[in-house]
């Protein structure tokens, strides 16, 4: 940075600030990988410059989810999962995957964008509903299962859902970015193969995990009249039919591709998929040392799923704290929930509030904390704690 930041510049901040609050609201947060991200973003900047458009303000962030995800938002902030940046296998996927990514804000895909309200309300509803009803009763493994397919029923609600027609213009579009930038296209179609893959994935989790929503003689389904149990059940089975239209999509997307570089590009240059210089960068000892944290994590998600895997995800999850990445609100999020599977009252609450100091917190971070001091009548610092979301979130 130059430092001599034009009034765009600052509208660019402002607005990639607004885009991480709401990553935050959606219960997802920014991963602590400072190097990993600059690198990112050089490979971006590589690929904007043979956009020929209005400029688009673009900035990748990376998030640490285990999942083969990307994302970007209403002001240009792309979000890439650390998972993501662990499943390709090189330099050139990267560039694809950014590539489809920053073509959805040229195109300014945000601006007519065809998901309904209601179904975004009705998502969000419906995990809230998951979250809280999971979170008493019930064995660890479920619960853990359960509140898995949750997070992927509020990602459907809250984060981008393109329609066909705007995922293969932005196919297209990185398509030709990649080409002029230099790199292999065929990349594309590898980054198309891994979301078929990831939606095959999880359609595979939900259909052996069924989701059973337990229910107490305190819920009364008097709200219009909806059957809160069954409403939670049609909206996973809902996302089960989205997963299933992204698969086939995906398989589609692949051969258009394929088509349009036979057509478009047949005499194109072809360089080496070299994944040495890729791996190379996420060896460097600065960037290894967090991304292990990290994976110590993504080992603790993973330990929950299994009967009896608490102590090992307890273990797994003391690794990641602390050191390189300190007090990062997901781990200490993800020690939350350990220590209250657990029983450790104490312990759970030590690492909500570490969560909530950090400053960059997800939403359910605060959730949390308004529902412990209402149930201590303390209703001053519940008070305080809505306002503050309010003012974070506008929620």
């Amino acid at each position: 940075d130059s430092g001599a930041a034009t009034f765009s510049d600052s509208d660019a901040e402002t607005g990639f600030a607004a885009d991480i609050d709401y990553l935050r609201y959606g219960n997802k947060t920014r991963a602590s990988l400072p190097q990993l991200e600059a690198y990112s973003n050089k490979v971006l900047d590589r690929l904007t410059a043979q956009w020929p458009g209005r400029r688009a303000s673009v900035r990748v962030y990376i998030t640490p989810s285990p999942d083969f995800q990307a994302y970007t938002l209403e002001h240009g902030a792309i979000f890439v999962s650390l998972g993501s940046l662990q499943i390709i296998r090189n330099e050139d996927e990267l560039a694809a995957l950014l590539a489809h990514e920053f073509s959805h804000a040229a195109l300014r895909h945000h601006s007519k964008d065809v998901l309904e309200k209601f179904s975004n309300t009705a998502f969000r509803f419906a995990n809230l509903y998951l979250q809280t009803r999971m979170e008493s009763g019930r064995d660890v493994q479920n619960r853990a299962r359960a509140l898995k397919v949750a997070g992927w029923v509020s990602e459907k609600a809250l984060f981008p859902s393109w329609n066909s027609g705007q995922e293969n213009e932005a196919d297209i579009l990185g398509t030709d970015l990649l080409v002029r930038a230099g790199y292999n296209a065929d990349a594309m179609i590898a980054v198309l193969k891994k979301v078929q893959a990831t939606a095959q994935q999880k359609q595979e989790f939900i259909a052996e995990n069924p989701i059973k929503v337990d229910r107490d003689s305190s819920d009364t389904p008097v709200l219009l009249s909806v059957d809160l149990e069954l409403f939670a059940k049609n909206v996973v089975g809902s996302l089960e039919d989205s997963l299933a239209k992204q698969y086939a999509e995906a398989a589609e997307r692949q051969k258009r591709v394929r088509e349009y570089l036979k057509r478009e590009y047949r005499q194109r240059e072809r360089p080496e998929l070299d994944a040495s210089n890729y791996q190379a960068v996420l060896e460097k000892s600065s960037i290894k040392a967090r991304v292990e944290q990290y994976q110590h994590a993504f080992r603790a998600e993973e330990f929950l799923l299994e009967d009896d895997g608490v102590a090992k995800a307890a273990a797994a999850a003391a690794g990641s704290i602390g050191g390189a990445i300190g007090d990062d609100p997901y781990t200490r999020m993800l020690m939350y929930r350990i220590r209250d599977f657990q029983n450790e009252a104490r312990k759970a609450n030590i690492n909500l509030q570490k969560a909530y100091d950090s400053n960059i917190a997800p939403m359910y971070t605060y959730e949390l904390l308004v529902d412990k001091a209402v149930k201590q009548s303390d209703y001053s610092s519940a008070e305080s704690l809505l306002q503050e979301m309010d003012r974070i979130f506008d929620q």
